[in-house]
């Protein structure tokens, strides 16, 4: 928890052994979701791919999202991911990450430069 930025006082994701939604607080307490009454807006929200598909949490309209490019994403898993954010074409936002090889993929298959992505 030291690593997250400090804006986010815990951490949501899918716990391994349960698959129930918990968080993991900066004390680094664990609890289920529905127990925790802190500000959505101080939640930093983790999906892994599986969790991706049929996931519904109310994120806050000026959420932005962080979706990993990978060799084997297809269209359909990142419009899966991406979706998560209900409000996108309001204030939320998504940022796409790829490793230098995925980026010069892009780069090669749109005809710009590499350093072209930002």
């Amino acid at each position: 928890m030291e690593k997250i930025d400090q804006r986010f006082d815990g951490v949501v994701y899918f716990s391994d052994k349960s698959n129930q939604i918990m968080i993991i607080l900066r004390n680094e307490e664990y609890l289920p979701l529905s127990a925790c009454h802190i500000d959505n807006k101080k939640l930093f929200v983790y999906l892994d791919e599986v969790h991706a598909r049929g996931t519904d949490l109310k994120l806050p309209l000026t959420a932005r999202g962080i979706v990993t490019l990978g060799k084997n994403m297809n269209k359909d898993k990142l419009m899966q991911a991406v979706m998560r954010l209900r409000d996108l074409d309001y204030k939320q936002s998504v940022v796409l990450w790829g490793s230098k090889e995925i980026s010069a993929e892009i780069a090669m298959i749109n005809g710009i430069k590499l350093d072209e992505i930002s």
